[in-house]
Parts: structure tokens; sequence; C-alpha cells
């Protein structure tokens, strides 16, 4: 292997989508696997195959070596970038709330790059406005609005457990791996990324932009 492998988790609520649609695809010298915006399923067939494994119900140790040997494959190749904000939900495009809780998706990516040269990245911004985006969001779907009003969301919803305790268990299972980004949602600086992905080159085209939506008073 000759490549190194990133990890971005999310969180949900802190760019994600910009990263993944504008600046990810055009970091120099590192292969972005990221979701399809139609549908998960029509992502890369390498990205779908380790989504499915990190997120399906019951760990399948046939999958993980096949991942695994795909993604040296891979690596062979140069470095790669894994983005999906759903490994620090319960949810995924896959089994809709009914696979892995966030908990065991971070940990079958510690069983996944095991041995492999890895960089975790989080992204974090204040929890209290992260969790009120995410509230404000997910009453919108089904899988969000069963929740009576947003302290029955802080106080039940899994995603807000993550927002509190993902950065501890990360760091717990990556240790110095574990690249931690603060977003400030007012005035982002996302070509410091370039940095925490080792001094990788972001390509000069990508135009960065803070924006911004409004929902009631609060800026999402």
């Amino acid at each position: 292997m000759s490549g190194e492998v990133f990890l971005h988790v999310g969180f949900h609520k802190t760019a994600t989508t910009y990263l993944q649609k504008n600046l990810f695809p055009v970091i120099d010298d590192v292969a972005f696997l990221g979701r399809h915006f139609e549908d998960i399923n029509y992502g890369s067939s390498l990205y779908v195959t380790i989504m499915k494994f990190l997120c399906q119900p019951i760990l399948d140790e046939n999958l993980l070596v096949t991942c695994q040997l795909r993604l040296k494959d891979q690596l062979a190749k140069g470095s790669v970038l894994i983005s999906d904000e759903w490994l620090t939900s319960n949810y995924d495009g896959f089994y809709y709330g009914c696979g892995a809780n966030w908990r065991e998706k971070i940990r079958r990516i510690s069983l996944l790059v095991d041995c492999m040269e890895c960089r975790v990245i989080l992204v974090q911004r204040s929890i209290v406005d992260n969790a009120f985006s995410l509230y404000c969001e997910f009453k919108q779907i089904p899988y969000g609005n069963s929740h009576r009003d947003f302290f029955d969301f802080c106080s039940t919803s899994p995603e807000a457990d993550a927002l509190v305790n993902a950065y501890e268990y990360l760091h717990y299972l990556f240790g110095e791996r574990l690249i931690a980004y603060s977003y400030e949602c007012e005035s982002p600086n996302f070509k410091s990324l370039s940095e925490l992905l080792g001094g990788k080159k972001i390509a000069d085209k990508v135009r960065l932009e803070n924006v911004k939506v409004r929902a009631g008073d609060a800026i999402l």
C-alpha cells in the first residue's frame, strides 16, 4: 500500500454536503469515495460496499475482509477519502434506522482500517447550535418528527448523543489519528482542511462560499 485513508465522519449540519460536492472531489492526489446525492446506492462500488459493511445490522466478517482487500487495492494507487455524515448517526440510507448504531459504525471503522495508514476527520461546531440545526431539519422528515420538542430531541435522539460523545469515543479508538476541525458557521475557512489532510492541495478552481439557511431566527 502506498496511500492513506482519510475518513470524514460528520457531523450533520457542518457543511458536509458542500464539502462532498465542491471540495473533497478536487483535492489533489486523493481519490474521493463519497455518496451520490440522488440515491446512496448510486455511489462508487467501493463506497457502497464499505458503507453497507459499516451500517449493516449484524457485522459480516466476510464482507469486512472483502472491504479491506478492495480498499488496499485502491490504496496501491494512492490516498483515499471516504465521507459520510451518517457514520455519526443511527440512521443511514441502506437500512433506514434498523442498521448499526453510531458507536458500532465507528467501531467497525477501526476494524476496517486496521494496519492501514489512516486519519479520521470530525467537523464540529457548537453542540447546541448543531443540535438545533439537526432538530429543525429532522422535523421535516419522518425519521425525526417523533420528537415532541427540542428538549426531547436533545434528551433522546442518537444524533444528539453522538454530538456529545462521538469525539471522546473516536479519540479512544484512534488517538492521534483523529483530526477534529472546528467549523464556524458565520465564517467558515475550509482551506485549512488541506493541512488537516496531510498538506494535500485543494485545486484552485474551488470557490469557497458561506451558504446560510435561515429557519425562523436560527442560522443553520
